[in-house]
């Protein structure tokens, strides 16, 4: 039995669809204070919603999640769907910082659910920025 080795690395495949705006995490403390003073709410059951435009094209989000919530399985869980409802949203969302701070009443709530009421939401308020 012959073993073949590699010897060129192989080219990776580009993603075609990837797309030029950029999901980031909003850390700075200030910018996070910010938002809570100056923002706009929204409470559902699901979550609650603050948001605030800024001055960049790129969308800026933090989860915030008591233990309160759940054990740390189901925040973690929440974190989660909530981010890949996010990154599949990022094109709506340009141009503001988000907070979100997941509701017990999200608690089941699997990706596809929650991006539907993600849009809802966002879509009801205006977020997508009118230019």
């Amino acid at each position: 039995m012959a073993v073949e080795c590699l010897t060129e690395e192989e080219p990776r495949a580009v993603n075609v669809l990837a797309s030029k705006t950029r999901l980031h995490r909003l850390v700075q403390r200030a910018e996070v204070s910010e938002v809570k003073r100056h923002g706009k709410r929204i409470v559902t059951d699901a979550f609650v919603l603050l948001y605030l435009y800024n001055d960049s094209d790129d969308p800026y989000y933090a989860i915030h999640i008591r233990k309160k919530f759940g054990s740390s399985v189901e925040r973690n869980r929440a974190k989660r769907v909530f981010r890949a409802s996010l990154q599949q949203l990022k094109e709506k969302i340009q141009g503001v910082n988000l907070i979100i701070i997941p509701r017990r009443g999200g608690k089941g709530l699997r990706t596809p659910q929650m991006l539907r009421h993600l849009e809802k939401v966002l879509t009801e308020v205006s977020i997508p920025k009118k230019k």
